[in-house]
């Protein structure tokens, strides 16, 4: 009779160490992504006429124009609501393309 090989003590607590190790990676990955807000919940609460705190874009200016063919401009911006963590940058074209939305 030929003998079946054995894994020993310690590959065995590998194993184990290595799968509650991924366990716990998969539930912080799971809780930090479902904290992550969306821009179609914050444009549901948006209301156009209302104020909202005092944001102040840097840059780009109002009405600046890029041309196609440059690197993406940065956006700058200071907010004076310490409270805020999270801010949707919404492009709104003439044209009857959609906006785009970034969070």
């Amino acid at each position: 009779m030929k003998r079946r090989p054995t894994i020993g003590k310690s590959a065995v607590y590998l194993i184990i160490g290595l799968c509650v190790i991924a366990v716990i990676t998969g539930l912080v990955l799971v809780a930090a992504y479902s904290r992550r807000i969306s821009a179609k919940v914050i444009l549901t609460a948006y209301q156009d006429d209302e104020q909202y705190g005092a944001l102040k874009i840097h840059y780009p200016l109002n009405e600046t124009l890029f041309p196609p063919d440059i690197a993406s401009p940065t956006f700058r911006w200071k907010d004076e609501n310490s409270e805020s963590d999270t801010w949707l940058v919404t492009i709104k074209f003439r044209d009857n393309n959609p906006r785009m939305n970034f969070v």
